[in-house]
């Protein structure tokens, strides 16, 4: 604490002493204490902090989130902050008539460019110039971080001795969503390196790893034409290579979805249940809780933009529906009627989501590789295509540690393990394994042409599913066939997704639900609803309103 009054005495010595002003800079100097930004401050640093807090307390157009002052968030995706601090960097290197290349970095959240390392103080200098006004942080960015570093205003970038000798700078601005729970912020940065030449062993090097190597030839550096976001921007040759790593092919998305609500699709779906039970029609709902709506493929939808831009096209599977908030008219979304995906419209109406995800494969248009999301599927944070598939094209499966018990299907038992129970036949029938694990409620990464094959090997299987107007203790289901069966022929290796599963029909989950909100580690989570007899469901609302909270920003799937 001796260091931080002396520190603290040092910034008042440059001020007038009010009590306010030293109460002020005694709270910079506490928090910077607590952070070991001490260790990287000086009086002068700590002046200029408590400075730019006055210049930004005064903006009418800045949101105060603690002591982290923002922009408003509005209608930006995640992408389009990063672009944002890239035109932050950009803008400032301009100015000074710096020059600067792309590089491609560890993190695809982040942008990154490269710099000379003499022009170092230049590029600082320059950042501060530009945007001193500005709600503009830099962060030093050390090898092997860990812990939090200092957060300064861009006004003190070259005051500060950890920034002005650090390898890698991080620049960026915090945006928050009008609702308060979405910051935006240092995740989605962009970086500055600081490389240098060695002309003697003709080598650049760079302060820490990229795709390439840290240290390429000289040859391996020269500067091509590229990309940064929509905008032309050089890079080095060598990042134009697709590396091994690469997935280069498209990926596209597939969903299900039903509005239970609607009471023409209600009343057919009544009627078709009293046919097949050989009794008269009635107007009694059966398995209501099926088809509860919470605007969840909104929300799924917008968890898709936000945090997979990468997906190619959207194909929305209904029964002659859309939800009245869809763009029905946007180039990459498709809807996609059951007469597209059965061939037998004599079976259709169909009921029975086992038959409906059995056809997917025959969508029109739909790439070799997919994604199946139910849409009580969310994504709860950026996601790359390679934790869905490998390079080679293989799709990465999701187990559970759940095991599926043994026996035949049976009528009275569960829909689900009587689906396993078929579908473990047909494996041991196949290739002389049996299956125990059951898969997790993930989004499923899919093979074109591995369903095709399944469907032309398990004919009668298949016929016997689709011809099934509602659900039979005698289905399989082809997306939970395929995480068996794509791995018994090499097309399929299990992998781990960080995720969470949540009953929304137990009010006792609600907790659990707003953790989910809280920390956004989950790399994806299911909302499932499923309701148990004794227990209480959420009040009217709360489910929606915590999702709307997670995705505050409506995404270009939706009508404006």
């Amino acid at each position: 604490m001796g260091v931080l009054r002396k520190l603290t005495r040092s910034i008042v010595a440059g001020q007038e002493r009010s009590r306010n002003g030293v109460r002020q800079v005694y709270r910079v100097a506490r928090a910077l204490d607590r952070s070991g930004g001490v260790q990287e401050i000086n009086a002068q640093v700590a002046r200029e902090i408590v400075a730019a807090r006055r210049r930004f307390v005064v903006r009418e157009d800045l949101v105060r989130d603690g002591q982290r002052w923002c922009l408003p968030l509005g209608e930006k995706m995640p992408r389009d902050v990063t672009l944002s601090n890239f035109e932050i960097v950009d803008t400032a290197l301009k100015a000074a008539g710096i020059k600067a290349f792309s590089v491609r970095g560890l993190i695809p959240t982040k942008e990154v460019v490269a710099v000379d390392v003499k022009h170092r103080a230049k590029v600082l200098a320059a950042l501060a110039d530009t945007w001193r006004d500005e709600p503009v942080l830099i962060q030093a960015v050390l090898k092997g971080e860990r812990s939090k570093r200092l957060e300064l205003p861009v006004s003190a970038a070259s005051m500060s001795p950890g920034v002005a000798g650090a390898g890698v700078v991080r620049v960026w601005r915090y945006y928050r969503s009008d609702s308060g729970t979405l910051l935006l912020g240092p995740n989605f940065a962009c970086e500055i390196e600081f490389w240098s030449t060695d002309k003697k062993s003709g080598v650049v090097r760079a302060p820490r790893p990229n795709v390439a190597a840290d240290i390429l030839a000289i040859s391996d550096a020269k500067l091509v034409e590229s990309t940064v976001g929509d905008r032309p921007y050089p890079t080095a040759a060598v990042f134009t290579h697709r590396m091994l790593e690469d997935i280069a092919f498209p990926i596209d998305a597939v969903y299900t979805w039903v509005d239970g609500e609607d009471p023409v699709w209600r009343e057919r779906m009544l009627r078709a249940r009293a046919e097949a039970d050989g009794r008269e029609y009635h107007p009694l709902a059966q398995g209501d809780h099926r088809f509860v709506q919470r605007d969840e493929l909104k929300y799924s939808l917008r968890s898709v933009a936000m945090y997979a831009p990468w997906i190619r096209h959207i194909y929305l599977v209904t029964d002659g529906q859309c939800p009245d908030w869809l763009d029905r008219n946007h180039p990459k979304i498709t809807l996609v009627d059951h007469k597209d995906i059965f061939d037998d419209h004599g079976v259709l109406p169909v009921f029975n989501s086992n038959a409906i995800i059995s056809r997917l494969h025959h969508i029109p248009g739909l790439g070799e590789h997919y994604i199946y999301f139910n849409d009580d599927f969310f994504l709860g944070r950026p996601l790359t295509p390679n934790q869905f598939f490998t390079p080679q094209g293989m799709a990465l499966v999701s187990p559970s540690r759940n095991r599926r018990p043994f026996g035949a299907a049976a009528a009275s038992d569960e829909p689900h393990f009587n689906l396993s129970r078929n579908i473990r036949a047909l494996i041991q029938q196949e290739f002389g394994v049996t299956i125990s694990h059951a898969i997790k409620h993930t989004p499923y990464p899919q093979l074109r042409s591995v369903h095709e094959e399944m469907e032309a090997r398990f004919a009668d299987v298949y016929k016997a599913t689709v011809s099934s107007r509602f659900r039979h203790h005698e289905d399989i289901v082809a997306d939970q066939l395929f995480h068996y069966y794509a791995q018994a022929i090499g097309k399929a290796v299990p992998s781990v997704l960080r995720y969470d599963y949540v009953n929304i029909g137990d009010a006792a989950e609600v907790p659990r639900l707003r953790r989910l909100l809280n920390s956004r580690d989950k790399d994806v989570f299911c909302l499932n609803d499923a309701p148990e007899l004794g227990n209480s469901t959420p009040a009217e609302g709360v489910v929606r309103k915590i999702l709307e909270d997670y995705y505050p920003v409506p995404c270009e799937f939706e009508r404006r």
